[in-house]
């Protein structure tokens, strides 16, 4: 099975090489068991889009629970994947806590780059999930030519999803499923890699440079650096597809590593 690179190894090998006890916590461990499925799951639902809208049968006789399901499904996922990282960051490193955890968060990162990590992405996104689930926004799905859409509406019948070519269909502002949750898996996969990679410079430099650093088992390394993904070839074709003809500049690639 092919896999993806864990966003959490460099962290994980630093945390073993300072033998710290933050391992055997209960919380952490729930944490990090968690934040692995649920990372898989939001691989795992783009693939099923990008399955399950070729199946005309099956489409025909579901599409109203199905096209709805996935897309709120998805749009759980990644904001459940996101509020995981951050949970499990807090743990380990102190992260100070104003009123808005996005601009603490942007502070510290402003401190230390800058070419700071950006997460205006998720914030848009989680505003998205909120309003969808809680009500303000209507979400409204289409089934055309073997491709689940949508767009989300405000009350007055406008859409809220603006336009972007990576997952537009043509110059509509209706959305494809597939390649819009392909771009937002790569933007959450990359802002992982790059947030436990700050975590674990600021975890390290609170450490005494008089502790003697653990060696770790090379069997162990490979052992967390990836995380399996079933079908992962067809993550990569939509990643390709919405990356045809495009320059390597503008291209969208998650973090292979």
């Amino acid at each position: 099975m092919e896999s993806i690179y864990n966003p959490m190894y460099k962290l994980l090998i630093s945390l073993n090489e300072y033998d710290d006890e933050i391992l055997a916590d209960p919380k952490f461990e729930m944490l990090f068991k968690n934040f692995r499925s649920n990372l898989k799951k939001v691989f795992h639902g783009t693939i099923l889009i990008s399955e399950i809208q070729n199946d005309e049968q099956i489409m025909s006789l579901y599409d109203y629970i199905i096209k709805p399901e996935l897309i709120e499904y998805l749009y759980q996922k990644i904001t459940t994947v996101w509020d995981l990282s951050y949970q499990i960051g807090t743990l380990i490193i102190k992260i100070p806590k104003g009123k808005n955890k996005y601009e603490s968060l942007q502070k510290e990162f402003n401190k230390i780059n800058q070419n700071a990590l950006d997460f205006r992405w998720y914030k848009s996104f989680n505003e998205f999930r909120n309003r969808i689930t809680h009500g303000g926004l209507n979400l409204i799905t289409y089934y055309d030519n073997k491709r689940i859409k949508f767009q989300i509406y405000d009350n007055d019948v406008e859409e809220t999803i603006e336009y972007n070519d990576f997952y537009n269909d043509g110059q509509r502002l209706i959305i494809f499923a597939d390649y819009y949750f392909t771009y937002y898996t790569i933007q959450l996969h990359n802002y992982l890699c790059k947030f436990f990679d700050y975590v674990k410079t600021q975890y390290e430099q609170q450490q005494s440079k008089d502790i003697n650093r653990n060696t770790i088992d090379e069997y162990y390394k490979n052992q967390i650096k990836n995380i399996e993904i079933a079908n992962l070839e067809k993550f990569l074709k939509l990643q390709n597809d919405i990356n045809l003809n495009r320059d390597e500049n503008s291209k969208y690639n998650f973090y292979y590593r």
